[in-house]
């Protein structure tokens, strides 16, 4: 029986998917050279559902996407490049902060998911100037 987590992994990944398919004949080796990697790692993503947050927003501006069309119905988990923490939390002290230290990361994370909607926005209305003067 899957868990949560990986019932969201696969929800992110059926999404990327769509998105790619979107793109046509040729999309996923334009989209995996604009992201620097292998038309094999945009695959990758189509199946796990695990990218980086970078990647992640490529993708959205490239698919024409919001970042909320990727999140799964509960939330999102931005998968980084090799990187695995362990934290061994001994005492009460080292657990509170830790505690602090997750609230900050989500504060600053959804600082960084609203400058990406920015950005998403801003390269659309510059997509929309583009197609405007080549009807000109």
């Amino acid at each position: 029986m899957l868990n949560d987590d990986e019932i969201d992994r696969l929800e992110v990944a059926d999404k990327i998917r769509t998105a790619i398919a979107s793109l046509g004949d040729g999309g996923k080796v334009r989209l995996a050279n604009k992201c620097g990697v292998t038309p094999q790692a945009i695959t990758g993503w189509g199946k796990t559902g695990q990218i980086t947050f970078i990647n992640l927003v490529k993708v959205a501006v490239e698919t024409n996407k919001s970042l909320d069309y990727f999140a799964p119905s509960k939330s999102i988990k931005i998968a980084e490049p090799a990187s695995n923490y362990v934290v061994d939390c001994k005492t009460d002290n080292q657990i509170k902060a830790l505690a602090i230290l997750e609230e900050l990361f989500i504060y600053q994370q959804n600082k960084w998911l609203a400058l990406a909607d920015e950005y998403l926005k801003e390269a659309r209305e510059i997509r929309a100037e583009i197609k405007i003067k080549q009807n000109l």
